[in-house]
C-alpha cells in the first residue's frame, strides 16, 4: 500500500482508472477489492467527474507527500467529464458505458470470494468476462485458471512440485498420493514443493479432483475450504465450506442478496447461538423472518449440531443486518489497526476477537427476528 491508508489507495485507483475510458482489464487478487472500486465509484461519482473537469485532485484523503507527485499527472479532460455525465450509475451494465473497451476481470472468484460474482456481473454487464486467473498461496502458484466460465477451476502449475494427502489420512510421507494418482470426485490437502530453494509446505488447503486436462491428463482442481477451519459451539464442527453453502441459500425472497457476512458465536442469550451479521446488496427480502427457519434447518441436517440444539446444548441462530459498506470499512480499519497489507486483508468466515465482534456489532441497522 503506497498511499497512507486504504481509503485513500482504493480511491485514487478508481479516480486514475475512470479518467481512461481506453481502460480493457480490471485486475487484483480478490473480488472484494474490485467491488470496493464499484463502492468508491458509486459513493464519489459526482465528485470523481468535477475533478476529472478541473484537473484537480479532491481534498477527501490525505495524500500524505505523494499529493504533489500525483497533481503532475492530473490534467484536466473536459470531455471525458462530460461523456461520464450522460451515464446514470447503477443501473445493469453501466460500467461497461464507462469503460467500453473494457473485456475481462481478472480476480479470486472462489471460495469466500464467489459470493460477489454476481453483483459485480450485474454491475460489468454481461459482455465484460470475469474470470479468476489463478490459485496460489504466498508460497506458490497451485493452479492456472481453466476455461472461463468457470470461476472455481484450476489447471495444476508445472512451476512448482504438487502432492495431495487424502483428506482423513494420517499425515505421513506414505499416504502422499502423486498428481497422476489422484482420482476424480475426491478430496485432498495441497502440499506444494516449490521452485526456490524445494521448501516443502502443507497449505492447509482442501482441494477436490474435477478431473483431468485432456492434451497433457495435468489434474484439473477445485478450491473447497482450509482444513481444519470451522466452528463449533459445543463439540459439533460446521465446516467453512458449509458456512458457506448455508449463506448462499439465502435468496431475495427471503432475506436479500447477501454480499459478505461472518459467523460469531453468539453470546446475548443464555444458551450460546450461532450469529450471522450480514451486509445486503439493496434493500431487505420479502421474507426475512424465513431466513432463520432456513439456516436452522440446514445447521440441524449436522449431526453434532442437531444433537446438541435438540438437547439445549445451543440457542437459534441469529441473523444481523449491517448497514451498506461495513465489509468496505471493516478492509480500511483493519488495514489502519495491523501490520496486514492491504492486498492481503480478507474478511473471515469466522470472527472470535470480541474487539472485532463489538465493532461489528455497532454497524448492525437490523436484526432479523425469529418466526
Amino acid at each position: 500500500m503506497l498511499l497512507p491508508s486504504y481509503k485513500a489507495n482504493t480511491f485514487m485507483t478508481t479516480l486514475f482508472a475512470l479518467f481512461d475510458r481506453s481502460l480493457s482489464v480490471f485486475q487484483s487478487a480478490y473480488s472484494t477489492s474490485i467491488y470496493d472500486v464499484v463502492r468508491t465509484l458509486e459513493e464519489h461519482w459526482d465528485t470523481m467527474i468535477d475533478a476529472i473537469h478541473i484537473g484537480s485532485l479532491p481534498e477527501l484523503y490525505d495524500l500524505g507527500k505523494y499529493r504533489t507527485h500525483i497533481e503532475e499527472h492530473f490534467k484536466p479532460y473536459p470531455d471525458r467529464a462530460q461523456e461520464l455525465r450522460m451515464i446514470e450509475k447503477g443501473g445493469e451494465g453501466w460500467l461497461k458505458k464507462v469503460w467500453p473497451c473494457l473485456r475481462v476481470v481478472n480476480a479470486t472468484f472462489s471460495g469466500t470470494y464467489a459470493a460477489l460474482f454476481p453483483t459485480l456481473q450485474r454491475h460489468f454487464g454481461p459482455t465484460v468476462l470475469l474470470r479468476s486467473v489463478g490459485y496460489g498461496a504466498t508460497e506458490c502458484r497451485v493452479g492456472f485458471a481453466y476455461g472461463g466460465n468457470d470461476t472455481n477451476l484450476y489447471r495444476l502449475v508445472p512451476a512448482s512440485y504438487t502432492e495431495f494427502l487424502g483428506v482423513g489420512k494420517e499425515n505421513v510421507p506414505e499416504n502422499l498420493v502423486q498428481p497422476w494418482q489422484v482420482e476424480v470426485g475426491k478430496k485432498y490437502e495441497v502440499i506444494v514443493t516449490n521452485n526456490d530453494g524445494l521448501w516443502r509446505y502443507q497449505l492447509n488447503d482442501i482441494i477436490e479432483v474435477a478431473g483431468f486436462t485432456p492434451e497433457e491428463g495435468i489434474p484439473l482442481i477445485r478450491y473447497v475450504e482450509r482444513k481444519g477451519v470451522g466452528f463449533r459451539i459445543r463439540n459439533e464442527f460446521i465446516s467453512e465450506s458449509f458456512l458457506r453453502d448455508i449463506m448462499g441459500s439465502l435468496t431475495e425472497n427471503t432475506i436479500g442478496r447477501i454480499l459478505e457476512f461472518t459467523t460469531v458465536q453468539d453470546y446475548r442469550k443464555p444458551l450460546r447461538a450461532y450469529g450471522f451479521f450480514v451486509e445486503l446488496e439493496g434493500e431487505i427480502g420479502r421474507n426475512p423472518t424465513r431466513a432463520i427457519a432456513i439456516v436452522k434447518d440446514k445447521l440441524q441436517t449436522d449431526k453434532g449440531y442437531k444433537f446438541y440444539s435438540e438437547s439445549d446444548g445451543i440457542g437459534d441462530p441469529t441473523i444481523r443486518i449491517l448497514k451498506s459498506g461495513t465489509f468496505k470499512e471493516y478492509r480500511h480499519w483493519k488495514a489502519e489497526t495491523s501490520a496486514i497489507n492491504a492486498g492481503q486483508i480478507k474478511v473471515p468466515t469466522m470472527v472470535a476477537d470480541p474487539v472485532t465482534v463489538e465493532w461489528l456489532a455497532e454497524r448492525v441497522v437490523i436484526e432479523v427476528q425469529a418466526p
